[in-house]
């Protein structure tokens, strides 16, 4: 399972993905039998991933201006073409994928499987704000290879 991401600078996000790729065992080439039920399962294993969305509540608070609590430090948009923040105090920092971006990086690693947006409301019962959340989340497989007599 991912969720950090969106914390390692996005020039290195790819290289990330590949080192977690490259621990997965490689999956079985193609096979032309009719499936059984071991080949609905993942042999190559799966990656399950979860983080920020662009456009989630984080990064619209992250955009403000203004801020009403004296100890809110505005993190620091760290790149005027990227999402991509350092936040105050503690310096962490949060990347905002788009869909098509983390389905290109995928496809770029090697990997195979759906990307959803996720969309969750919450209510801060103390204030009464109504808190929007938007994630990412995917289930990746590796791409099947071809088979050897296939290239031949």
């Amino acid at each position: 399972m991912i969720f950090v991401l969106s914390a390692i600078p996005p020039h290195l996000q790819e290289q990330v993905l590949r080192s977690i790729v490259a621990c997965l065992p490689p999956p079985p080439p193609p096979s032309s039998s009719e499936p059984s039920d071991e080949d609905h399962a993942s042999p190559s294993g799966t990656i399950l991933f979860r983080d920020y969305a662009h456009g989630d509540m984080a990064q619209t608070r992250f955009d403000a201006k203004n801020s009403t609590l004296p100890s809110y430090h505005e993190p620091s948009l760290l790149s005027p073409s990227l999402p991509y923040y350092r936040r105050g105090t503690d310096n962490t920092l949060a990347y905002f994928f788009k869909k098509e971006e983390l389905e290109a990086l995928a496809h770029k690693c090697g990997l195979q499987g759906k990307v959803e947006v996720k969309h969750r409301v919450a209510e801060n019962r103390k204030n009464g704000k109504i808190l929007e959340r938007i994630f990412l989340q995917a289930r990746w497989t590796l791409k099947p290879q071809p088979s050897p007599e296939s290239e031949s």
